[in-house]
């Protein structure tokens, strides 16, 4: 009986040695948004053609063992033409570009698809970067159909834009504090330009690191060995 009982516990230490694969961390951090007076949002909606970026990128860049994305987290606001909030379904286009000579590809590299959800922060954004009346920020995520392996330590360009059907009002990814460093551009034709006065709230979620193979056989075999001392040690 106590023999079952001891190697009982020895299993029960190496399960729990192995994390649950369905769960998510956070690989990369960028902030969330901030509600304070100054630069609030940058506009990136497919719908807008009369600033000068109508598109906005920010960079990521994800470390070793960390570089599968799951999820996509951000937050926006709808602002402008008379209307605080836009309440149908929205529709975004997530697309991520690699980087040639120090400078993000006018062409994405991967365009994820998945569900897209949202959640009201209750909170109202305390002014308009064009006067209009502006809405409550609200929380996105988008849950990938399929998980998306980059390179580690690589510099990437995370684009989102705002395409819903119908939408009247503009749509502002939200500003965060951080290097004020982002990237904007006018269509999707164009190439990217660095802009040094705003930084773009979002977070990416990946799937816990699982232990590796050699680790998991030296676990095991560090427990079998133990077993077989206490048993000869009785003896």
């Amino acid at each position: 009986m106590k023999k079952i009982l001891f190697i009982t516990i020895c299993l029960a230490i190496l399960v729990s040695a192995i994390p649950c694969i369905a769960a998510t961390v956070n690989i990369f951090e960028n902030g969330s948004y901030e509600n304070v007076s100054g630069i609030i949002g940058a506009v990136s909606d497919s719908s807008v053609s009369t600033f000068i970026y109508n598109i906005r990128g920010d960079n990521f860049t994800l470390g070793v063992g960390n570089s599968t994305i799951t999820d996509l987290h951000w937050w926006g606001f709808y602002s402008s033409n008379g209307s605080i909030d836009y309440l149908a379904p929205d529709n975004f286009t997530i697309r991520i570009f690699e980087y040639t000579a120090g400078s993000p590809n006018t062409t994405s590299s991967y365009d994820p698809v998945g569900t897209i959800g949202r959640s009201d922060t209750g909170v109202i954004a305390i002014s308009s970067f064009d006067a209009g009346p502006v809405g409550h920020y609200w929380e996105y995520w988008m849950d990938f159909d399929e998980a998306l392996s980059l390179n580690p330590d690589t510099d990437y360009l995370l684009s989102i834009i705002n395409n819903t059907t119908g939408d009247p009002d503009r749509w502002a990814w939200a500003a965060t504090s951080g290097d004020s460093s982002s990237y904007g551009r006018k269509y999707e034709s164009n190439a990217w330009t660095g802009i040094t006065d705003i930084d773009l709230a979002f977070y990416i979620t990946g799937p816990t690191p699982v232990p590796e193979p050699s680790t998991l056989l030296l676990l095991g075999t560090g427990l079998i060995g133990l077993a077989g001392f206490r048993r000869k040690f009785r003896s």
